[in-house]
């Protein structure tokens, strides 16, 4: 017998998370470009570099939204039939 089949509100609240990960992953990226320069803060320029050592970090981020996408269509799916 099978138990503990997860809800749909489970796989919405999965998927949320998911995206709340990858959300706060990206904007570490957008937080490290802010310099502070006597109280004001300003955007630092971005060079090539930066990018390519953002990349594994963006391309997690990127796992992360295609599986809270998932999640989310488990979720209309466990809402017709679990």
């Amino acid at each position: 017998m099978i138990t503990d089949i997860p809800s749909s509100s489970d796989f919405n609240a999965a998927g949320i998370n998911l995206l709340n990960l990858a959300w706060d992953s990206t904007v570490s990226l957008l937080i490290e470009r802010i310099v502070n320069v006597d109280g004001i803060y300003e955007s630092s320029p971005v060079s090539d570099k930066y990018w390519e050592s953002a990349q594994p970090i963006l391309a997690s981020s990127l796992s992360l939204v295609q599986q809270s996408i998932e999640f989310f269509l488990k979720a209309k799916i466990s809402e017709v039939s679990p």
